[in-house]
């Protein structure tokens, strides 16, 4: 983990007129753009907000609006579950079955060439476990 404090007022108003707030996890909306940047989106969201683990479990947390919509657009049924047991507007959605999982990765990095490569990596292993499976 790293930390960077900046203390500029002006750099605070150019990022708050981007959309870049603080407590964002909180409040954030699903973004207003084209729908064809829809899967590109959710892959950085996922690179910063969601967890892929070795054992294959796909996880994302946000806002409620934001994840109604991620699941809409990713054609899914994920239960939407609290995160913290207060009124928060924090919650996340996983994926246990690792077909589901690979089908939900493989939208996501079939629509944008740039992604964190080590949760990257985690959905190749993952590849291979399906295309084996299904060679048999």
């Amino acid at each position: 983990m790293c930390k960077i404090s900046i203390n500029s007022k002006k750099m605070s108003i150019d990022l708050e007129d981007k959309g870049i707030v603080s407590k964002k996890s909180l409040i954030l909306k699903p973004p207003n753009i084209d729908e064809k940047f829809y899967f590109p989106y959710i892959l950085g969201y996922f690179d910063g907000d969601g967890s892929i683990t070795k054992t294959f479990h796909f996880g994302i947390e946000g806002t409620r609006e934001t994840l109604e919509w991620m699941n809409k657009v990713l054609g899914l049924s994920c239960k939407l579950e609290k995160r913290y047991n207060d009124e928060k507007n924090n919650y996340y959605i996983r994926a246990n079955k690792q077909q589901d999982v690979y089908n939900i990765l493989t939208k996501l990095y079939n629509s944008c060439e740039y992604h964190l490569e080590r949760k990257y990596l985690i959905y190749k292993q993952l590849e291979q476990v399906v295309l084996n499976r299904n060679v048999k």
